[in-house]
């Protein structure tokens, strides 16, 4: 297993990952369905294989993430 960190609004949050593929280039095309974005949802790419993998703002996955913890402590 990996530990991703990220350091998000001065606090640093990690991410377990199975698995790292590498950095790739990438053109991230937006999502024009307005159902199926949410916050945390930038957008999509094809690679060269011809999967399509979204990509996530790292930002927004732990601002929610935090939001919602805090709401469950409550």
């Amino acid at each position: 297993m990996f530990i991703i960190v990220v350091e998000c609004e001065s606090c640093c949050y990690g991410v377990i990952a199975d698995e790292l593929m590498g950095e790739r280039e990438l053109v991230i095309k937006p999502i024009a369905d307005r159902s199926a974005q949410n916050e945390a949802l930038t957008g999509a790419a094809i690679l060269g294989s011809g999967e399509v993998v979204l990509i996530l703002d790292a930002d927004a996955v732990f601002r929610k993430s935090v939001k919602s913890e805090r709401a469950r402590r409550k």
